[in-house]
């Protein structure tokens, strides 16, 4: 399964993939396209990856073709519903996340999740996060209690650019959200 998607998502051009409910061990290695970071699952359920894709360049200095290399990629925190990976090199530093957060109905287990994550969207470079925050993103930006509050904290610590382009509390949020 795994091939088959890395296969499609090069097709569309993709530097960085998150995957939640990998329920794979934890691991990091290379394909042909992908190098590949696991967080690990437990009992056979969660677990975060981000793939990187090594074969597409991104330009660099003088339109330069560069590519990220596995030297480029930094563990930060590997946990089954968290995997946290600084991408460092000299022409790009972004810090990667993918999360997955508990079910809307354990709410003290979800605020202890998003107080966590906060402290890992404190970075001194631009933040990626990819999430499956089980919450439906309609409501975000309407109300200030539960998810809401802890996305549009973390939203507060991300760079004003988004991938999606929508505001969410007022800023543009870098993240993209599977609700």
């Amino acid at each position: 399964v795994a091939s088959a998607l890395q296969i499609q998502y090069a097709h569309h051009y993709l530097h960085i993939i998150g995957v939640q409910e990998g329920r794979r061990p934890q691991f990091a290695k290379a394909s042909n396209i992908y190098h590949m970071i696991s967080s690990g699952g437990l009992d056979g359920q969660f677990g975060c990856e981000l793939w990187f894709n090594t074969s597409l360049p991104y330009a660099g200095p003088d339109n330069k073709l560069v590519f990220i290399h596995p030297r480029d990629l930094h563990g930060v925190c590997a946990e089954p519903k968290l995997l946290v990976v600084d991408l460092n090199t000299p022409n790009l530093r972004l810090r990667c996340i993918s999360a997955h957060a508990p079910h809307s109905k354990l709410v003290k287990e979800r605020a202890s999740f998003f107080k966590r994550l906060t402290t890992f969207v404190h970075s001194a470079s631009p933040v990626l996060l990819l999430i499956d925050a089980n919450a439906r993103l309609d409501l975000i930006g309407a109300c200030t209690s539960g998810i809401a509050k802890h996305i549009v904290a973390a939203a507060e610590q991300l760079p004003r650019r988004c991938a999606s382009g929508e505001a969410i509390g007022g800023r543009d949020v870098g993240f993209l959200c599977d609700a």
